[in-house]
Parts: structure tokens; sequence; C-alpha cells
């Protein structure tokens, strides 16, 4: 991907890559000087930039190679954000399909095509890291798709009484 070529919120996004493969260092000042660019590069104050679309598969690639939950949760936050976020109507990407789609809304369907993902953390042992994939799974719930998101919680199979209590809570809040 030109990174130089997608714009962020102030300038060309080409220090995303960096940024994200930083995200989950051991080193807690890199990950959170890594966090810190992103939020206000891709997403600033709930804000997306075209950079936010393009991003999404970037965490999605580090959650899948994720081998410890250090930095899981801010991996999560910025995939709220980005799930979250809102955009000007005049802004709009372009969907591998040729398809151009406003930028709010195909920033969504990129979080939201990976609910099943994130399941796999609903038990992390890290509460951060759990309670903020459970608000990422608890702001995907969709009104075309009403019970979707618990049917999915109800699939997470643990006995561990802290995971229970938290994805109970997940659930009031639907």
């Amino acid at each position: 991907m030109e990174w130089a070529g997608i714009r962020s919120a102030e300038s060309s996004a080409e220090f995303v890559p960096a940024a994200v493969a930083n995200l989950l260092d051991e080193d807690f000042r890199t990950r959170d000087d890594a966090y810190a660019s992103l939020d206000n590069g891709v997403v600033q104050d709930g804000r997306l930039s075209e950079a936010a679309y393009y991003v999404v598969p970037l965490l999605i690639d580090l959650l899948e190679r994720a081998t410890s939950d250090t930095g899981k949760d801010l991996v999560y936050d910025l995939l709220y954000e980005i799930g979250n976020g809102w955009a000007d109507d005049v802004d709009h990407v372009t969907l591998p399909d040729g398809s151009a789609v406003p930028l709010g809304i195909a920033c969504r369907r990129a979080v939201r095509d990976h609910v099943r993902l994130y399941l796999r953390d609903v038990t992390a042992t890290d509460a951060t890291v759990r309670r903020r994939v459970l608000d990422v799974l608890v702001s995907m719930n969709e009104p075309d798709r009403p019970g979707e998101i618990q049917r999915l919680l109800g699939e997470v199979a643990t006995t561990d009484s802290l995971v229970l209590a938290d994805i109970a809570q997940a659930n009031r809040d639907l």
C-alpha cells in the first residue's frame, strides 16, 4: 500500500505502518507513543481520516498474530474509535470492488466484519483487554441484526467468574 497517498488527519499517512507495528511492543512508552500518533492521526476527536479505513486490516493482522495480551487493549481502543467514528458526508473511500462508500459506513463495516475474531479475547486474562474487546462488540450491535452479539457472547466457553461477570455486563449494555 502506498501510504504517502492516503490522508491522515493532518498530512499523509506514511507514519501508519510503523506506528501500528509498535502497538504490540514490549516497551510501554513505545506502545503509548504509537497509540498517540494513530489516535491523533487516524481518528482525531472521533473524526475519521481516510487512513482509518486502511488501518483496520493492519490492526486485524496484529490481533491474529499476537502471542500475548500486551498492547491488545490499544488495538481494541483504535478499533472502537474507528468503528464508531464519524466523517463528513463528502468523505468516501473506494472499496476493493471499485464502489465508493461513505467513509464512516466503510469503517464501521470493516471493524464489524471481524466480530468472530474478537470473541477469542473475551476470555483474555488481562481484564483491560477483556473489557475493551467487549466494548467493541457491544458497539457493533446493529438494529438490523437483533440479538447477534448476544448470541455470539453466548458461544464463549468459560467458567471464570470474572469473565462471566464481564460478559453479563456486556449483555446488559446491549
